[in-house]
């Protein structure tokens, strides 16, 4: 960096005062920076203008403002919120790259929560020679990575050897499982083909676990959780508690489970509280009980780690990473080789079935619905300028369309934000940020 360089944005920036700080957004590029006070404003907009580096230097004439100056290139640098030499380039990640498969309709249990209403085996699964040829084709057309669930995946007979031919097929191997019927030798034996592994524990002991999933379940899921993590596999916990489980030791005892899982792991798995609950086969949250949940959830993930609601923020919103989209389009396929552009299959419409038309179709009809839906073709989130960092929210929750689109012929509407939200989301940015960054 010389002092006769200028800096090159990556489109719009918007300032906003929150309280005592500055929060600066490049629209384009869902990028943010924090600025502590006006002088650091005025840096900036210097900056802005095109001015050059030396120039704007000059401003600062006290030992305390040239403190601030080189605090604010140091944000501008770590954040990469603006360049030298180029602007900055938004990335988007490819939403034709990913593929969400159900392996099986079938399950050893029968959660609560379930909202698969997973349990009977589909009487027209996909055989497994039908399921290389989904893998063929989809890494024939740019697929990178899979992600198999159920069911639980293990009552498909042929799962090993699915999730074999995926990875050696050369795509990046996600598996979701409830962790009861795997054997260590069957742990042992996949580990090698799995990049990622998630294990759903939706209880902090047996008993509350058995409210969810059944007795008997929660030991087994617990050492399965170990075991991959053991072997070097990426592993988290994913629990999704019930209200009725929950009473005023239900964080301790959570706190317990997961320093018992980290000491015997050396802090190898990752955890992840669900926050809001779908609908499933006995459990309807009505959105007044889903927001208490999501209290009462956070509550309990900041007994663990008090830094979590900043430090999951940041990690969510990398910088010049676009989220223009909740994730509408991407493909999912049922076990009997249905398709879907979400992976809530039970409330989208399907698209057709891979036995009878080739994946390329489906991944282009993906590809068209993804963009159609983008923030850039919702109201009133097209003039937003936090748009690409909130992403325009659930296209099923949070919409007039509720994720459907091929009857619908109407304007695209997210129906659910308000001024307060914005306000909130603002305010996390700022909070998140501060959390993360000291110059």
């Amino acid at each position: 960096m010389r002092a006769d360089d200028r800096y090159y944005f990556g489109g719009d920036v918007v300032m906003e005062k929150i309280d005592d700080f500055y929060l600066v957004i490049s629209v384009q590029t869902a990028n943010w920076l924090v600025l502590t006070d006006e002088f650091q404003k005025i840096l900036l907009e210097q900056f802005l203008e095109g001015k050059r580096i030396g120039d704007v230097f000059e401003i600062a004439k006290t030992d305390e403002h040239r403190k601030m100056f080189m605090q604010l290139l140091a944000a501008i640098t770590s954040r990469q919120f603006a360049c030298t030499d180029a602007p900055p380039v938004a990335i988007e990640s490819k939403i034709n790259e990913s593929l969400y498969i159900y392996l099986t309709q079938a399950c050893n249990l029968r959660c609560k929560h379930c909202f698969m209403q997973s349990g009977k085996k589909l009487d027209n699964e996909l055989s497994k020679e039908e399921w290389f040829d989904v893998i063929r084709q989809f890494k024939d057309n740019g697929g990178q990575h899979v992600t198999f669930t159920g069911g639980e995946p293990l009552m498909n007979k042929d799962a090993a050897d699915i999730i074999k031919f995926a990875h050696n097929t050369g795509l990046t191997v996600t598996v979701l499982t409830n962790g009861v019927l795997w054997t260590k030798e069957q742990r042992e034996d996949l580990a090698k083909y799995i990049a990622e592994v998630q294990v759903s524990v939706d209880g902090v002991d047996e008993y509350t676990n058995s409210l969810v999933r059944g007795k008997g379940t929660f030991q087994s899921a617990v050492e399965t959780v170990i075991d991959f993590a053991k072997l070097g596999v990426k592993t988290s916990m994913a629990t999704t508690m019930l209200m009725e489980s929950l009473d005023e030791q239900t964080g301790e005892k959570y706190l317990r489970l997961v320093e018992k899982i980290k000491s015997e792991t050396q802090n190898g798995v990752s955890f992840n509280l669900s926050k809001k609950m779908l609908g499933g086969r006995d459990v309807q949250y009505t959105e007044s009980q889903n927001q208490l949940y999501f209290q009462r959830m956070l509550s309990i993930e900041q007994e663990v780690n008090k830094d979590a609601y900043y430090s999951n923020f940041m990690d969510g919103h990398t910088p010049n990473s676009i989220l223009s989209n909740c994730g509408l389009g991407g493909l999912s396929m049922a076990s009997d080789g249905n398709v879907y552009l979400c992976n809530r299959i039970s409330e989208v419409e399907c698209y057709g079935n891979v036995r009878s038309t080739p994946l390329k179709y489906f991944l282009t009809q993906g590809e068209e619905v993804h963009k159609k839906t983008s923030v850039d073709n919702m109201l009133p989130c097209r003039d937003c300028e936090l748009r690409y960092l909130c992403c325009g929210g659930c296209r099923i929750d949070d919409t007039n369309f509720k994720g459907c689109t091929k009857t619908f012929d109407g304007v695209f509407r997210q129906v659910k934000c308000t001024e307060e939200f914005k306000d909130k989301f603002r305010r996390r940015m700022v909070e998140s940020y501060n959390y993360k960054y000291q110059f």
